[in-house]
């Protein structure tokens, strides 16, 4: 699971890489893919208690998406953010 995370934000970091047509290494890409993958895995585990305790009558949907949001928003800014800028 956790190589298959990793893969996919390398992926990811790829992809950003050739649809914005830079000129940075691919060894570049993904690194920036590894870090997404750390960070957007550090925040995933910090939301992980929206699951408890189960009740699918009493979920709320904005509190979910905005927990999913705070989980993958770290990895996609690691993604867009250019080289030597702070975000």
């Amino acid at each position: 699971m956790f190589f298959a995370w990793i893969g996919i934000w390398a992926a990811f970091g790829v992809l950003h890489r050739w649809l914005q047509r830079e000129r940075s290494s691919v060894r570049y890409a993904f690194l920036r893919g590894a870090a997404a993958a750390l960070l957007s895995g550090a925040a995933f585990y910090a939301i992980s208690g929206i699951w408890r305790p189960f009740h699918p009558r009493g979920w709320d949907y904005a509190v979910h998406f905005a927990a999913w949001t705070i989980a993958f928003l770290p990895g996609f800014l690691a993604l867009i953010g250019r080289r030597g800028q702070t975000l």
